[in-house]
Order: C-alpha cells, then sequence, then structure tokens
C-alpha cells in the first residue's frame, strides 16, 4: 500500500479544534464537499446530505455552519415558541442546519415548525441544510406537505469512509507530530478497525501516547500490543 501524497485537498480550514479544522476529502465524500463549498451559489433553498454512520454528516455540517454563520437547530427550538417566535423578517434571510433530520422530523410539531421556517427561507434568501441517514423518500415524517417540499433539495450523499480517507486521516495526524506512520503499520491498523474516523482518531491518539510513554517507535508490534489489550480491557503501562 502507498501512503496517501499529503496534498490531499483539505476543506473548510477553520480556526478550531483539531478534528473540525479540516474536512478531509475524498472519493466518498467528495461529491457532496464540492457541493457545499460553493453552496449557496445553486439556485437551491436548501439541501440534504445523508449517509450512514461515521460518514462525516455531523462534522461537514458543523463547518458549512461555521463558514455559512448558520444557526444549528435542536428539536426543543422547533416549536411555536421557539425558533418561530423569532423575528420573521431575519428568519426568512437566515441560514440554517439540522442534524438528523429523519429522526428529528417524525415528531409532528417539529415537522410542522420546519415546515414554516422552510416557507420563511423560501420566500426570502435562507437556506436550510439536513442531514440523515437515508433519503427524504424513506423519512416517516407526518407532514406530506413538507416532505414533498424538502424533495426539492439538493440530495447530497456520504459514502462510508473509504480506505483512502482512513490512510490519509492516519497520515495527516501523525505527520501534525512531526512523526511517521510506517505503510505496514497502516495495513495493519485498517484491517482491524471499525471504517469510523472518530474512533480511527481515538486509535491514534492511543498509539502516539504509548510510543512518547514507552520511548517506542510506532511498529506493528506496538500496534498489536494496544489491540490485544484493548481486548482485555487493560491499559499499556505508560
Amino acid at each position: 500500500m502507498t501512503i496517501p501524497d499529503m496534498k490531499q485537498q483539505l476543506l473548510f480550514n477553520l480556526q478550531d479544534t483539531e478534528r473540525r479544522s479540516a474536512f478531509l476529502v475524498s472519493p466518498c465524500n467528495r461529491e457532496a464537499a464540492d457541493y457545499l463549498e460553493n453552496w449557496p451559489e445553486q439556485n437551491k433553498s436548501g439541501a440534504v446530505l445523508y449517509g450512514p454512520a461515521a460518514s462525516g454528516k455531523t462534522h461537514l455540517l458543523h463547518l458549512w455552519a461555521e463558514k455559512q454563520q448558520a444557526q444549528i437547530l435542536v428539536p426543543q427550538q422547533l416549536t411555536p415558541d421557539g425558533i418561530l417566535a423569532e423575528d420573521a423578517e431575519r428568519l426568512s434571510g437566515s441560514c440554517f442546519a439540522l442534524d438528523d433530520a429523519d429522526l428529528v422530523l417524525k415528531d409532528g410539531e417539529c415537522a410542522q415548525a420546519l415546515f414554516h421556517l422552510y416557507n420563511l427561507t423560501a420566500g426570502g434568501s435562507g437556506i436550510i441544510l439536513l442531514t440523515a441517514s437515508t433519503d427524504i423518500g424513506s423519512w416517516d415524517c407526518p407532514l406530506p406537505d413538507l416532505t414533498s417540499r424538502l424533495k426539492t433539495f439538493a440530495a447530497l450523499r456520504l459514502l462510508p469512509p473509504d480506505d483512502h480517507l482512513l490512510e490519509t486521516l492516519l497520515v495527516k495526524f501523525f505527520s501534525d507530530r512531526q512523526a511517521k506512520i510506517p505503510a505496514e503499520v497502516i495495513t495493519y491498523i485498517l484491517r482491524r478497525t471499525e471504517r469510523d474516523c472518530a474512533a480511527l482518531l481515538n486509535l491514534a491518539e492511543e498509539i502516539d501516547a504509548a510510543a512518547l510513554m514507552l520511548k517506542r517507535s510506532v511498529s506493528v508490534p506496538l500496534v498489536r500490543e494496544i489491540f490485544d489489550n484493548r481486548k482485555k480491557n487493560i491499559e499499556l503501562p505508560l
């Protein structure tokens, strides 16, 4: 396996925590990332970003929201006394984001509130970004009028993280610490870990801490020891 070129494109460079400072673009997410990078230049009042768990939906939603200065909604705000109680003119020109919309909109009151918010933004310059695990056609929303409106949104699909993305993430993690991770270690890790960026970063942090404290290089034997100790639910003696 070849270690990916570290010139891999980084999207949404922001001054924030390491895990949110850059979104790594890969074939599994490139189409959606490119769309959101340029949106709202497209003539769409909203978009739905959907894909399986650990595909980067929430990460990308937060980065887009920060870039657009969008308000990230929570279910408790989707009530007549919540977001809809605010100034209608301001709402019509604002950007909003809602995570796990397929679950939130099962609730009739939340669905009705989002429908009103949609009507406000559609009549102004506002935009809405939703995330979900599936496309809109399979949502259990009790409001058909809202479902029909949301079907006009851009549908942006995210695939599970691919090896290219996970390899790049590992290389970047250790490169940022002026360390190298051998190709054989990357191969060993990816054959044994879940396809989840957060879980992979947790493992990388564990490997890095063990290597520093034990004064050992990042190697297959070290990683194997960490995996073995995880199975036994014990920690390396740091």
